[in-house]
């Protein structure tokens, strides 16, 4: 069975981490050790909340409340995705991390595509499915894959490229 009490503190715990968390913003400017506090307060409070959210996915498989293995299989591969992005706001708490991301502009897109694909696009085509708005077909079970193939791909390409510069390896061409 679900339960509303871990719902409740997911949506508390987040709701309150992504205010604090919009510190994490302006740590590349060092606005004071006060920022970084409130930034890691923030970061922490998510990984609470990502804890309740742990919670009711594991309730949910544990129950079999999906209709389709495959939308379970997208929820699963969303919540890595959401799993990374706490992690890597944990870490830009770090001010050597927070100057790293500002001066490889490739780090911050790979960022905003891990939250904006990777958590966020998949966790609606899996509810999409999994209220049927969206058939599941061969097709369309193959587009979906390929979908998360060129995530995968396009992350692994933008994360290596910022790794290229920063040990002055020599870059990929075109």
């Amino acid at each position: 069975l679900l339960h509303p009490k871990d719902e409740k503190n997911a949506f508390r715990l987040l709701t309150t981490a992504a205010v604090l968390t919009y510190m994490l913003s302006t740590l590349w400017s060092s606005p004071g050790l006060a920022f970084n506090f409130i930034a890691g307060a923030g970061a922490v409070l998510q990984i609470a909340g990502w804890y309740y959210m742990l919670r009711l996915l594991i309730s949910l498989k544990e129950q079999k409340l999906f209709s389709f293995h495959f939308s379970a299989f997208l929820l699963s591969v969303s919540f890595v995705a959401f799993t990374l992005k706490i992690f890597l706001q944990l870490l830009s708490v770090l001010q050597t991390v927070s100057l790293l991301a500002y001066n490889y502009k490739n780090l911050i897109i790979a960022y905003l595509h891990l939250v904006l694909i990777g958590f966020l696009s998949i966790f609606l085509i899996a509810f999409f499915i999994e209220n049927k708005v969206l058939r599941l077909t061969r097709l369309s079970k193959w587009g979906v894959l390929l979908f998360l193939l060129a995530f995968i791909v396009s992350e692994i390409l933008l994360v290596s490229q910022a790794l290229i510069a920063r040990l002055n390896l020599p870059a990929i061409s075109h």
